[in-house]
């Protein structure tokens, strides 16, 4: 996409402690059918979530910022909030950096909002459970991404077909995102979900004027992710050499997602 094109819509990625997840989801975003998008990854005092971005920075789609210091819990609202400012589309959505969109995700929060019937808009996610814990990451890393990329098709015996209320699913358009507020961080909402409180708030906003779509187009990897981190991944990323950036790069070669020139 040329720099003087403005983006049909906006991807935005939270990113923390997962660099080896990190690449799974910008390569996911790569493989929308609607490509003429900006990915606006931040990073949340990330180790190493830089270096992974500068492997796809060839890539002039994907814009890369850093949290400013000190952190604070927040379950990636501060990122998200720092999406939204920098964001060049009128049309925004998010995938945290441990879960995938599919091809058809972009497609379908452009087109829905684009439609000017609807200020907010909820697509429908499949759910794979790995489990919480340690030794989670890799469970995903072993995925065969393109064949996640297509669940329906692929993977069917792992999927949960349910419907969870989770910003994966969400599309806004930035104007009622301005409205609504920020998001917040974890201390200022209801037990801690910013998500839920960000997208109550939102509802409220639009007045009515949300659209729910009845199609799959995104993964979420059920593992508590926000709560039960990979202890023993989250070691490991902080042991990582100055050159190194992932912890398991060899899943990351042997299903696509980089290449070993990539490394090199």
């Amino acid at each position: 996409m040329s720099n003087n094109i403005e983006p049909q819509v906006t991807i935005i990625t939270a990113t923390y402690y997962r660099p080896d997840l990190l690449a799974r989801c910008i390569r996911s975003v790569q493989e929308s059918t609607l490509q003429n998008y900006e990915h606006i990854v931040v990073s949340d005092h990330c180790p190493k979530a830089r270096q992974v971005y500068d492997l796809f920075k060839e890539d002039k789609r994907i814009r890369f910022f850093e949290n400013s210091p000190p952190h604070v819990p927040n379950h990636g609202a501060r990122a998200h909030n720092v999406g939204i400012k920098a964001a060049k589309s009128e049309f925004i959505c998010y995938c945290t950096d441990d879960n995938i969109i599919m091809p058809n995700h972009l497609q379908l929060v452009h087109d829905t909002l684009a439609s000017g019937e609807c200020d907010v808009v909820y697509l429908k996610t499949h759910e794979v459970r790995i489990g919480r814990g340690d030794n989670m990451v890799p469970r995903i890393l072993i995925r065969d991404l393109a064949k996640d990329l297509e669940p329906e098709t692929h993977v069917k015996d792992d999927l949960m077909y349910s419907d969870p209320r989770d910003m994966s699913q969400l599309g806004h358009t930035r104007d009622i995102a301005m409205k609504a507020g920020p998001w917040k961080v974890t201390g200022e909402c209801h037990k801690g979900i910013e998500d839920t409180e960000f997208l109550d708030r939102l509802d409220k906003t639009a007045e009515g004027r949300i659209s729910h779509v009845p199609i799959y187009s995104n993964v979420y990897y059920v593992r508590n992710a926000c709560f039960y981190r990979d202890n023993a991944y989250h070691s490991m990323v902080e042991s990582l050499g100055e050159d190194e950036v992932f912890v398991y790069p060899e899943p990351l070669i042997s299903t696509g997602v980089i290449s070993r020139a990539m490394l090199e």
